[in-house]
Protein backbone atom coordinates (compact mmCIF):
# COMPACT_ATOMS: atom_id res chain seq x y z
CA UNK A 1 0.00 0.00 0.00
CA UNK A 2 1.43 3.78 -0.49
CA UNK A 3 1.15 3.87 3.25
CA UNK A 4 3.62 1.39 3.31
CA UNK A 5 5.54 3.03 0.97
CA UNK A 6 5.61 6.13 2.50
CA UNK A 7 6.35 4.85 6.03
CA UNK A 8 9.48 2.66 4.50
CA UNK A 9 11.12 5.84 2.56
CA UNK A 10 10.78 8.20 5.72
CA UNK A 11 12.70 5.15 7.77
CA UNK A 12 15.34 4.95 5.74
CA UNK A 13 15.73 8.23 4.59
CA UNK A 14 15.41 9.02 8.26
CA UNK A 15 12.66 11.64 7.58
CA UNK A 16 9.73 12.40 9.41
CA UNK A 17 5.97 11.35 7.78
CA UNK A 18 5.69 15.43 7.94
CA UNK A 19 8.46 16.31 5.90
CA UNK A 20 7.84 14.12 3.03
CA UNK A 21 4.03 15.71 3.09
CA UNK A 22 5.61 18.90 3.99
CA UNK A 23 5.90 22.04 1.55
CA UNK A 24 9.91 21.85 1.70
CA UNK A 25 11.86 21.99 -1.37
CA UNK A 26 15.20 20.55 0.07
CA UNK A 27 16.95 18.26 -2.46
CA UNK A 28 17.15 14.88 -0.06
CA UNK A 29 13.31 16.15 0.96
CA UNK A 30 12.23 16.71 -2.45
CA UNK A 31 14.13 12.92 -3.85
CA UNK A 32 12.60 11.14 -1.17
CA UNK A 33 9.37 12.99 -1.93
CA UNK A 34 9.55 11.37 -5.77
CA UNK A 35 10.72 8.19 -4.64
CA UNK A 36 7.59 7.71 -2.93
CA UNK A 37 5.52 8.87 -6.00
CA UNK A 38 7.02 6.20 -8.02
CA UNK A 39 6.85 3.69 -5.71
CA UNK A 40 3.31 4.05 -5.31
CA UNK A 41 2.48 4.34 -8.63
CA UNK A 42 4.65 1.15 -9.50
CA UNK A 43 3.58 -0.86 -6.98
CA UNK A 44 0.66 0.41 -5.32
CA UNK A 45 -1.22 1.38 -8.95
CA UNK A 46 -2.12 4.42 -6.94
CA UNK A 47 -3.93 6.96 -8.68
CA UNK A 48 -1.74 10.00 -9.71
CA UNK A 49 -4.75 12.27 -7.60
CA UNK A 50 -4.74 9.65 -4.83
CA UNK A 51 -0.78 10.19 -4.61
CA UNK A 52 -1.03 13.98 -4.93
CA UNK A 53 -3.87 14.07 -2.13
CA UNK A 54 -1.31 11.62 0.25
CA UNK A 55 1.21 13.49 -0.18
CA UNK A 56 -0.15 17.19 1.25
CA UNK A 57 -2.22 17.80 -1.64
CA UNK A 58 -0.16 17.87 -4.51
CA UNK A 59 -1.20 18.06 -8.35
CA UNK A 60 -1.54 15.03 -10.47
CA UNK A 61 1.61 16.98 -12.58
CA UNK A 62 3.65 16.79 -9.59
CA UNK A 63 3.33 13.37 -8.94
CA UNK A 64 3.79 13.07 -12.81
CA UNK A 65 6.90 14.98 -12.58
CA UNK A 66 8.22 13.47 -9.67
CA UNK A 67 7.61 9.56 -11.45
CA UNK A 68 9.30 10.68 -14.51
CA UNK A 69 12.26 11.37 -13.02
CA UNK A 70 12.94 8.82 -10.78
CA UNK A 71 12.53 6.90 -13.89
CA UNK A 72 15.23 8.81 -15.66
CA UNK A 73 17.58 8.16 -12.95
CA UNK A 74 16.67 4.73 -13.24
CA UNK A 75 17.21 4.61 -16.84
CA UNK A 76 20.45 6.69 -16.47
CA UNK A 77 21.89 3.62 -14.05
Amino acid sequence: SSDLILKTVTEYYNLSENEIIGKSRVKEIAFARQIVMYLSRKLSGSSLKTIGMKLGGRDHTTVIHGYNMIEKKINKA
